[in-house]
């Protein structure tokens, strides 16, 4: 009897032992399933804030994004217009060259003009010189009547002398003169001439 009591209780022992041993891990097992819970929770948070930061970095991305777009659309309707402006500023300089080209050959033509009227004034006062020349030996030579005299007498001689001349010569036909006194080296005007000389009055 006392040998079934001390195995009952050895039994007994037994189980009390394992069930404590059981206990035992189950906390043990409690204690580290709790743990990693933690950790996993803490895991969880970390991973959250991380995705709480991705999401605001991609918002900024996303708005910034949309603000360079925003720029991008302004920067081409700039560029747009600045196109267009180059080209009218482009059209207006080949105008303006153009209008520059023909002020230059204006230019040349006037300074041509310009050398051709001063060669002509040059002329006109070599003439008006010689004029004046003339004019002062006509006035020294006809000074004096006798001089005057002579002149005149020199010059009816001289028309005497064309009339004579004239006479000697068959006379051309002369109706169709178209108002030539003297044509192709011929005298056309068959009368006399009377000639004039009037004394240059000082």
């Amino acid at each position: 009897m006392q040998q079934k009591t001390n195995t009952l209780a050895i039994i007994l022992s037994a189980i009390a032992l394992f069930s404590a041993f059981y206990l035992a891990k189950m906390v043990l097992d409690s204690i580290v399933l709790q743990d990693t819970v933690a950790r996993q929770r803490l895991k969880i948070s970390t991973l959250q804030q991380d995705r709480q930061q991705m999401m605001t970095a991609l918002d900024k991305a996303i708005k910034k994004k949309d603000e360079m777009s925003r720029k991008n659309i302004l920067l081409k309707e700039y560029l747009r217009q600045s196109n267009f402006k180059v080209r009218k500023l482009d059209s207006e300089f080949k105008k303006v060259m153009l209008r520059v080209d023909e002020l230059n050959s204006q230019i040349g033509i006037l300074q041509s003009e310009n050398i051709a009227l001063r060669s002509s004034n040059e002329g006109l006062k070599e003439q008006v010189a010689k004029l004046s020349e003339e004019n002062e030996q006509f006035r020294t030579k006809f000074s004096s009547l006798a001089e005057l005299k002579k002149a005149i007498r020199n010059l009816r001689r001289q028309g005497r002398d064309i009339l004579e001349k004239l006479k000697r010569k068959p006379q051309p036909n002369i109706g169709n003169n178209r108002g030539y006194i003297i044509k192709d080296g011929v005298p056309t005007y068959p009368q006399r001439v009377k000639i004039e000389v009037t004394p240059v009055s000082e």
